[in-house]
C-alpha cells in the first residue's frame, strides 16, 4: 500500500532486475493519459517490451500517440471510455498505469472483474475508489522520484525521510537501460513548445495558467529566460 498521510513515506519494492528482453507472452496494457509526457514515454517502452497498449487521451491527441505505436485509443472524457476498454478487451484487462494520477475510477472500471488486476500510478491515489469500483484491482507502490537522489529530504514539508538505496540503485539501472534506447531514437520525447506565449517569466505564468485550465497537453512548454 502506498502511504502518503504526513509524518509517513512511500512503501517501496522496487525490482530485483531490469531485462531488455522483450515479455514472452504479450499482454495488454491501459495507459491512462497516454499524452502526458509520462505517457508518451510507457507507450514507446511497452511496445518496445512486445504489450498491446490501450490509451487514452483527447481526441486532438488521437493521431500522436497511434503514431507512437498505440494499438487502439479513447476519449478519457467519454461517458463510455471504461466500457469500451472493457468491451474490447472481453474483460480481460489485468494491467493499467495511470500517468495523470487522477484515472483511479476509469481504470477500474475498464479492467477485468473475473480475475485480479494491478494498478500503477504516478502519485498517491485513491485505493479506496478502486475498490469501489472494482473489487479485483489491487494498487501497486512505485518508486517517489525524490528518492532517487539519495538524499533526505522533507515529505510535505513535515517528515524526514531517508531514502532506500534500492530506489537509487533501480534509478540508475533504469538510466543505463533508457539511455541508450534516447540515442537511437527508439524511445521519442515530448515534442516541446518554445515561448508558446511568450519568453521569459512572463511565458512561464501563461504557462502554468495554460496548464491549470487544461489547455496543455501533447508537448512540453519551455521557455528561454
Amino acid at each position: 500500500m502506498l502511504i502518503s498521510e504526513p509524518g509517513t513515506r512511500y512503501v517501496l519494492k522496487p525490482p530485483t532486475s531490469i531485462t531488455t528482453e522483450p515479455c514472452k507472452e504479450a499482454f495488454s496494457l491501459l495507459i491512462y493519459g497516454g499524452s502526458t509526457a509520462t505517457g508518451i514515454a510507457g507507450i514507446q517502452f511497452a511496445k518496445l517490451s512486445g504489450l498491446s497498449v490501450i490509451t487514452t487521451c483527447s481526441p486532438r491527441n488521437f493521431d500522436l500517440v497511434e503514431g507512437l505505436g498505440a494499438d487502439a485509443v479513447f476519449d478519457y472524457k467519454s461517458s463510455t471510455c471504461a466500457a469500451e476498454i472493457k468491451q474490447l478487451i472481453k474483460n480481460r484487462l489485468a494491467h493499467a498505469w495511470d500517468c495523470m494520477g487522477d484515472g483511479a475510477a476509469i481504470c477500474a472500471q475498464a479492467m477485468s472483474d473475473c480475475e485480479s488486476g494491478t494498478y500503477g500510478t504516478i502519485m498517491p491515489a485513491d485505493y479506496e475508489l478502486l475498490s469501489a469500483y472494482n473489487s479485483q484491482v489491487h494498487g501497486q507502490d512505485f518508486v517517489c522520484g525524490c528518492n532517487t537522489m539519495g538524499e533526505n529530504y522533507y515529505w510535505l514539508g513535515q517528515a524526514l525521510v531517508t531514502p532506500n538505496p534500492e530506489e537509487m540503485q533501480f534509478y540508475q539501472s533504469f538510466l543505463a537501460l533508457a539511455q541508450p534506447l534516447l540515442q537511437n531514437e527508439s524511445i521519442k520525447p515530448l515534442p516541446a513548445a518554445v515561448n508558446k506565449n511568450a519568453s521569459g517569466l512572463e511565458g512561464v505564468l501563461k504557462g502554468l495558467e495554460e496548464m491549470e485550465v487544461g489547455n496543455v497537453s501533447g508537448e512540453k512548454l519551455g521557455f528561454t529566460l
